[in-house]
């Protein structure tokens, strides 16, 4: 009987556990839910809901008061130390920010759309050369023509081999 009491007080004076259950709704609009903070996918870490065992709300990672980085699983395996909080870098792809290689695409991009209008002006010409406001010989307009389509062979060529690397970079486009 004695057991039985001294279990029973053991159970209702024991401190809470203090648990975290964090949860997510993808893109496809599943609903997850894990313990460990880790698990959580970087795109969503911003949105998770952390649920507190005893705690009938929950609370979004913005909302709670605690930094995403400070958040870590409470048990380490031995022979790990804890890793501190790291100061929040800009993601980089392939040795480029997001920004620079947005830029640089969209330049890229830009350069390419010229010349495809270079390109179809040039047609125009060569194929009315009556229109002609310079005067110059069907010759010189196909020469002219072939020029522009070859510069923007070399700007598209360009813009694909930039986004081919930026998706070997794992860049979201």
């Amino acid at each position: 009987m004695k057991l039985v009491v001294v279990m029973a007080i053991a159970m209702f004076t024991a401190a809470p556990v203090l648990a975290e259950t964090y949860s997510w709704t993808d893109d496809s609009g599943t609903m997850n839910f894990t313990e460990d903070y880790s698990q959580v996918p970087k795109q969503y870490r911003k949105k998770i809901e952390i649920r507190r065992n005893g705690d009938s709300k929950s609370t979004t990672a913005e909302t709670s008061g605690v930094a995403k980085e400070s958040v870590k699983p409470a048990l380490v395996a031995p022979g790990k130390e804890l890793e501190t909080p790291k100061a929040k870098t800009p993601d980089v792809y392939g040795g480029k920010s997001l920004d620079q290689w947005q830029r640089e695409l969209v330049a890229a991009e830009t350069e390419s759309k010229a010349l495809y209008a270079k390109v179809k002006e040039q047609e125009v010409l060569m194929n009315s050369p009556g229109d002609n406001p310079e005067g110059l010989t069907k010759r010189e307009l196909v020469a002219r023509y072939n020029s522009a389509v070859k510069a923007y062979n070399s700007a598209n060529d360009r813009f694909s081999e930039m986004l081919l690397a930026a998706r070997k970079a794992g860049l979201p486009l």
